[in-house]
């Protein structure tokens, strides 16, 4: 289960000047590494604003009444959270 990788825990770099990339250890913001056009230096991680992913709604319960209305349900759950700025998860 939760196959999916995790994110990693970002500063504000994303989106200044200073550059993308987020020390693993200091939080300092670097930029991309010379020559390259999106490769993080060695001990940094890629900050990127990620937005809420959820599952399918799953299938309607059965009514709840056996006459005279009733209610039937259905759910979805989170599979990734978003990062700082990124899409919030629908209520």
């Amino acid at each position: 289960c939760n196959t999916h990788k995790c994110i990693p825990e970002c500063n504000e770099c994303t989106g200044k000047s200073a550059g993308p990339c987020q020390h693993d250890k200091d939080d300092t913001c670097h930029s991309y590494m010379k020559g390259s056009v999106n490769t993080c230096p060695p001990g940094t991680h890629e900050c990127v604003v990620q937005d809420c992913v959820v599952s399918e709604w799953t299938v309607w319960s059965k009514c709840d009444a056996k006459c005279g209305g009733g209610n039937q349900y259905r759910s979805r759950h989170v599979l990734v959270a978003p990062s700082k700025g990124g899409k919030q998860c629908p209520a």
